[in-house]
């Protein structure tokens, strides 16, 4: 339902930079999927993984990064026909060049997911990124990286990524024009 919300937004008010974290993670994926055309880029915050993983009390993401039917090519109608499939043939081509950056903290469980997650991306036709924070020079975070102490520190690789992927750099708070 998030998915479809989402979908009749970006129809309302064009391309958009999308941001989702954790649990909502699949829901950038799904909403990718239904509107490629319409997502200037897709950063997701430590999103749920890796592909095809059940999470206790929330549910197993039985479409690979998704709970609920991506579109893939050749069609597979089940998701046991996906999770059957050899990886290497799963294509979902909505996804084909979307930009996609993956951001994960130091010190959380989901960045072990996070390299799962960006090789599925790829396989499936995604322009998709590992941004790990540490890689950059930000260390300490774990997974609520907006609630951090160091949370404008961990956002410019983020800003930085953006500017490098969407057509239009953004000028930074503070920063004139």
């Amino acid at each position: 339902m998030d998915a479809d919300r989402l979908a009749r937004l970006v129809d309302r008010i064009g391309p958009a930079i999308v941001m989702t974290h954790s649990a909502s993670g699949p829901v950038g994926w799904l909403l990718a999927d239904r509107r490629p055309d319409h997502i200037a880029a897709l950063v997701s915050v430590e999103p749920m993984g890796p592909p095809f993983a059940e999470t206790h009390g929330i549910g197993t993401l039985h479409w690979g990064l998704t709970a609920a039917p991506l579109t893939y090519d050749p069609p597979r109608t089940t998701a046991e026909e996906v999770a059957a499939a050899d990886p290497a043939t799963l294509r979902v081509p909505a996804l084909t060049g979307v930009p996609m950056a993956v951001v994960t903290g130091e010190t959380a469980v989901f960045a072990t997911y996070a390299p799962a997650i960006v090789d599925f991306l790829t396989t499936v036709g995604a322009a998709a990124e590992h941004l790990h924070l540490p890689d950059r020079g930000i260390h300490g975070n774990g997974h609520g990286l907006i609630y951090e102490s160091n949370s404008d520190e961990a956002l410019q690789p983020v800003l930085q990524w953006l500017d490098q992927h969407t057509a239009t750099p953004r000028a930074r708070p503070g920063q004139t024009s």
